[in-house]
């Protein structure tokens, strides 16, 4: 007596899709077909089941997207200054301030002799609040991007603590809180409101400029000297 069997034979291919084979298998009741199932094609399963390639890891994409955000504010500034150098529908040219951003703490040195003239003052106060801001960090980002470039600013937080300089007693904060006042969006702040933002940023510039992951990355410990 005979015996009808289906043999199924999987098949996946390079894209991961499955295709089903099948057979027919007749056993006779005295002896069973006992020849070799021939063998499956090289398969790609592995290669199929196998996780992706592993993807950046999240800290690395916020970094860059940091990165991007920096870019763009110090892109805005520059936009910001071009535009206030422009008076009389562009046909003239208003005050130009020279030299920013200050890159050494010897150019910071010579503006703060630059900034005793009130006119000098008065002068770049509003050259900076032209480059405008909705919120009071937002805007001292913006200003103070434009005013020190991010190896300079690491140079100083406001108090001068921790072997830093003090950037509470400059005048060029002064000029910072005066074109906050100046600008429209954030003229009712306080004078703590700016001291804040601007100790905000400057806690923020050992982040900047590529500072974070550099400090995230720790030499191995060695055990052999």
């Amino acid at each position: 007596m005979e015996t009808l069997s289906i043999c199924t034979t999987v098949h996946i291919t390079d894209c991961g899709v499955i295709f089903y084979r099948s057979r027919k298998v007749v056993l006779s009741s005295e002896e069973e077909d006992d020849s070799p199932t021939p063998p499956l094609p090289p398969s790609t399963l592995g290669s199929a089941m196998s996780p992706p390639e592993s993807l950046p890891t999240r800290d690395i994409l916020l970094r860059i997207l940091e990165l991007l955000e920096e870019l763009k504010e110090d892109n805005r500034a520059t936009r910001r200054m071009l535009q206030a150098q422009r008076g009389n529908g562009g046909n003239t040219l208003s005050f130009i301030p020279d030299g920013f951003p200050l890159k050494t703490v010897r150019e910071v040195e010579e503006m703060e002799e630059k900034l005793s003239d009130p006119s000098f003052m008065s002068d770049l106060i509003t050259a900076v609040a032209d480059i405008g801001g909705s919120t009071v960090d937002e805007a001292t980002r913006r200003m103070m991007v434009f005013i020190m470039d991010h190896d300079l600013s690491r140079l100083y937080n406001f108090v001068g603590r921790n072997g830093k300089r003090e950037f509470r007693s400059l005048k060029l904060f002064e000029v910072i809180f005066g074109a906050l006042k100046k600008n429209s969006l954030t003229s009712q702040i306080t004078r703590k409101d700016v001291e804040r933002a601007v100790s905000k940023w400057l806690i923020g510039s050992r982040d900047r400029g590529g500072n974070r992951q550099a400090r995230q990355v720790r030499p191995s410990p060695s055990f052999f000297h």
